[in-house]
């Protein structure tokens, strides 16, 4: 357990690094070598594809790659491919109006070339992505048209899935109606599926539904199917939400009753004394009520007839002053009623919050308990394995000093077969050598050989450093005596051409993907012609003389190689000996070094310094390389072996 635990967190760390890194992977690149651009770009999509739940990050790294891939191409078939998964990964990383903005090129595409399924995936992937950046609308008529294609596909379950998406949409919006006739499409598609799970679901929307459209009574009889079904399912969360949509649906129910039942007759009673005497006051204001002090000079009879008018006018008047109070009443209780239905459902809400937060303490209880389980198991097992683990660790480092002395006794044979500065100058007075390994064992060396009036030097580096450098140095400097001493090759294209021969026939390399080489710089000064003659095979060198400086450039070809060829042509340059003229010969190592800020020091610097150098004493050289080097490379760490060499003509 402890072992997939650590796999499952690198897998994780992996997935990370490459979800940031503007690059493909070195991994990835050879699962895509020689592979078509289309048959790239579907690996890419697929890996994408697998990486939606887990990464979406990746996820969505990928198909951006793949989508940038085939467009680079021109590849429209691959293009179409990664147009889906760029817009569901792009949408589910949180980028909305990208997620719409390659949703809706990946519907004309399907559009054009008439696939019914990639519409329906792409119509079902841009509601989500209108529903997310809040156009509600938007959603609705994708979800709708989704639906159709799926329909048309006989897909029940993608149909019932954005139907039911669809109807949540119309009843947030306050469609009630169109969600009442999504919910139930939902429902009957569930029941066809034969998922009981999501026919009870789609029971509970149903029923909701009918609820905010007024059909109580339909709405109660959902619900209940909908308990039925969830109860024999023992699905306890559904089970609560359907029980909640019930609590509500009785509440509301009850609330209209009590209403009825206190005002509903009294209404009807009143209304229609209310009807009667506004009959009777409209009759009696046409025939002109008279004033009090008018009232007083009538006849006794007509006084009564004047004083009733003037009662039946203020009992209207008192009559529909208390209707009125009874309306504001009425009002008054609908408002308590509504702050009661508020208040319940925020004592709900506080409940459900209590229990979530318990359910979250309970959590993580469960979780501290095996994390210490964990804990002590780790500790029983380590303190059981300490002791095969200090055995393996002695036996490790005795392996270890075994490993190297064998390192710095091939350095002792490495050192003897490099000539000694003193023997070059024997024959070049002016010659000067900084060499500095990397490791105890060096990729780079230098081999000089003096032949009658010809005088050979080459500054050599290996592939690699360390062991495997110092394996191919012994192997480049035994071909050069072979080819130089015994076979008496002395033209420097020659003895690079055999040498490169010599080097493939001994690696046995060809169909091999070792990459196994060297660069090499080789010259020859001839005492008798008074030439000297130079051939690069991966190496630049520098001559100068009288403030003139030729760059010689044979960095086309290397000696040997991942992908190598036999009987290579290589280019001999010729150069007038006289006094005062410098060679400069090296290696990538210097050029390439990181300085103290982590740039590369290069070429082109690295000869202007060279440069510096021309008048400076052979013998001192060294020490102001070494100097140089030291200080550009600050805290850094040397990346690789170094060799500069050269002369001066005296």
């Amino acid at each position: 357990m402890y072992l997939k635990t650590c796999l499952t967190i690198l897998s994780f760390l992996y997935l990370t690094v490459f979800a940031f890194s503007q690059e493909i992977p070195d991994s990835l690149k050879t699962k895509l070598s020689g592979k078509t651009i289309s048959e790239q770009v579907s690996y890419l999509v697929k890996l994408a594809n697998s990486n939606l739940k887990t990464s979406p990050s990746t996820a969505y790294q990928l198909a951006k790659t793949a989508y940038q891939l085939a467009v680079d191409n021109g590849d429209k078939n691959a293009e179409m491919n990664c147009l889906l998964v760029y817009g569901k990964s792009a949408r589910m990383n949180g980028k909305s109006n990208e997620a719409i903005e390659f949703l809706n090129k990946a519907i004309s595409v399907y559009t054009l070339y008439n696939q019914t399924q990639g519409l329906a995936s792409s119509y079902s992937e841009l509601a989500l992505a209108y529903r997310e950046s809040g156009k509600t609308n938007e959603a609705i008529t994708a979800f709708d048209k989704s639906s159709g294609y799926y329909k048309q596909l006989n897909d029940k379950k993608g149909e019932y899935s954005v139907t039911s998406n669809m109807g949540t949409m119309l009843a947030r919006t306050y469609q009630y109606a169109k969600a009442v006739d999504a919910f139930e499409r939902a429902y009957a598609l569930a029941e066809a599926l034969g998922d009981k799970k999501e026919v009870a679901v789609s029971l509970s929307q149903l029923g909701v539904a009918y609820a905010n459209s007024g059909r109580n009574n339909e709405a109660m009889e959902s619900l209940k199917k909908a308990k039925e079904i969830a109860t024999a399912l023992n699905n306890s969360t559904l089970l609560a939400t359907i029980n909640e949509n019930l609590n509500n649906l009785n509440q509301n129910i009850a609330n209209k009753e009590k209403f009825q039942a206190t005002y509903g007759s009294t209404s009807t009673q009143d209304q229609a004394y209310m009807d009667k005497l506004k009959s009777e006051y409209m009759t009696i204001k046409q025939e002109n009520i008279k004033s009090l002090e008018e009232i007083g000079k009538l006849s006794v009879e007509n006084q009564a007839k004047e004083y009733r008018l003037v009662a039946l006018q203020g009992q209207f008047e008192r009559q529909k002053l208390e209707t009125e109070n009874k309306e504001k009443t009425v009002k008054l209780l609908e408002t308590e009623n509504n702050l009661n239905k508020t208040e319940l459902q925020r004592k709900q809400e506080q409940i459900s919050y209590q229990r979530n937060i318990l359910f979250l303490l309970i959590g993580i209880a469960v979780l501290l308990v095996i994390f210490f389980l964990w804990i002590f198991r780790m500790y029983m097992t380590k303190k059981k394995t300490l002791k095969i683990v200090q055995a393996q660790k002695n036996e490790i480092q005795k392996q270890k000093e075994i490993i190297q002395e064998s390192i710095e006794y091939a350095s002792h044979i490495q050192k003897a077969i490099i000539p000694t500065t003193e023997l070059i100058r024997h024959s070049l007075p002016g010659f000067f050598v900084f060499l500095k390994p990397r490791d105890v064992v060096s990729g780079d060396f230098y081999w000089h050989h003096r032949e009658g009036r010809k005088t050979f030097i080459a500054a050599v580096d290996c592939t690699g450093h360390g062991v495997a450098g110092g394996l191919m140095s012994m192997i480049g400097n035994s071909l050069l005596n072979k080819i130089i001493r015994e076979n008496k090759v002395h033209e420097p294209e020659k003895v690079l051409e055999e040498l490169n021969n010599d080097v493939v026939e001994t690696l046995a390399q060809a169909g091999d993907y070792f990459d196994s080489s060297m660069d090499i710089s080789l010259c020859v000064i001839d005492d008798a012609t008074e030439e000297i003659m130079i051939s690069l095979a991966g190496h630049r060198c520098i001559a100068t003389v009288n403030g003139s400086i030729t760059d010689m450039d044979g960095s086309d070809s290397a000696i040997g190689g991942l992908f190598p060829k036999m009987n290579l042509a290589y280019q001999r340059y010729t150069i007038k000996k006289e006094k005062g003229l410098n060679i400069f010969m090296f290696s990538d190592g210097y050029p390439d070094q990181d300085g103290s800020e982590g740039k590369k020091l290069g070429t082109n610097k690295f000869i202007e310094f060279l440069n510096g150098l021309v008048n400076e004493d052979p013998a001192s050289r060294e020490e102001m390389i070494a100097e140089h080097l030291k200080v550009w490379m600050g805290p850094r760490k040397q990346r690789d072996d170094i060799l500069v060499m050269g002369f001066r003509v005296e």
